[in-house]
C-alpha cells in the first residue's frame, strides 16, 4: 500500500476551503461539474466524469474549517478502501491544507501511484486557483 501526501497554502479562509471540499458547487469549481454532495458524516459524495468514471466517497469525519475525511467506496482506479484526508489549519496567509490519500493500492485497471499523484497535483492546483481567483480548472463536460 502507498500513500500520497501534499501540503499547500491557499489564500482563503479555512471555512471557504471546507465549503469547496463539501458543497456541490464548490467541488464543481475545481474537480468535476457532475457532483452530488451533502456535508454530513455518513453521506456519499459522488463525482462523475464523461468517460464514465464515477467516484463515491463516504464522509467519515467532518469538522467545519478543520477537516474533511473520505473513504473511497467506488472508484474507476481501484482506490476502494483508501482514505482521502483534507486537514485545514488557519495561517496568516489563509489556510494550510494537508492533503493525503492513504492505504492506496492500485491494480491492473487503476492508475499507477505516479499517475495518481500527478492527477492530485493537477486538481490541488485547480482547488487553489478556484479559491484564490474564483476560477478553477475542473474536468467539465
Amino acid at each position: 500500500m502507498s500513500e500520497i501526501v501534499q501540503e499547500l497554502t491557499i489564500e482563503a479562509t479555512p471555512e471557504n476551503v471546507f465549503h469547496a471540499l463539501t458543497l456541490p458547487d464548490g467541488i464543481a469549481g475545481w474537480w468535476s461539474n457532475h457532483v452530488t454532495a451533502e456535508p454530513k458524516v455518513g453521506s456519499l459524495t459522488e463525482v462523475s466524469f464523461e468517460n464514465g468514471g464515477i467516484f463515491k466517497l463516504e464522509i467519515t469525519e467532518l469538522e467545519v474549517g478543520k477537516k474533511v475525511h473520505w473513504r473511497v467506496r467506488l472508484s474507476p482506479h481501484n482506490w476502494e478502501g483508501s482514505t482521502i484526508t483534507w486537514n485545514l489549519a488557519p495561517i496568516p496567509q489563509g489556510t494550510s491544507l494537508l492533503f493525503g490519500q492513504h492505504d492506496l493500492t492500485v491494480g491492473d485497471t487503476g492508475y499507477s501511484i505516479e499517475e495518481t499523484r500527478a492527477g492530485w497535483e493537477y486538481f490541488l492546483g485547480s482547488l487553489k486557483s478556484y479559491l484564490e481567483t474564483g476560477k478553477g480548472t475542473p474536468y467539465v463536460y
